[in-house]
């Protein structure tokens, strides 16, 4: 992996540890910007910031079905997940 891949890969792992692990989602792509992606989960249009999940080119996958892993805290304060995750 390049050194960018390597500090991604850090950034991930810190954040796992931290919460606990990830929490998945499943959503639409709705759009993309060089900061967040706009995604649809469960009719609720959100914008998870792309700092806060794991490197992927998203820009591609505009108006597909995704899954996206992101920290327990984002998740919660999403609605995506509760105090028992």
């Amino acid at each position: 992996m390049g050194e960018m891949a390597d500090y991604e890969a850090d950034r991930f792992s810190d954040w796992q540890a931290r919460d606990g692990g990830p929490v998945t989602v499943e959503g639409w792509i709705k759009h993309t910007t060089d900061k967040a992606i706009l995604v649809e989960v469960d009719g609720e249009e959100t914008w998870p910031p792309k700092s806060q999940i794991p490197d992927q080119d998203w820009d591609h996958l505009f108006d597909e079905k995704v899954t996206v892993e992101v920290p327990f805290w984002l998740a919660k304060q999403k609605g995506w997940a509760d105090d028992e995750e």
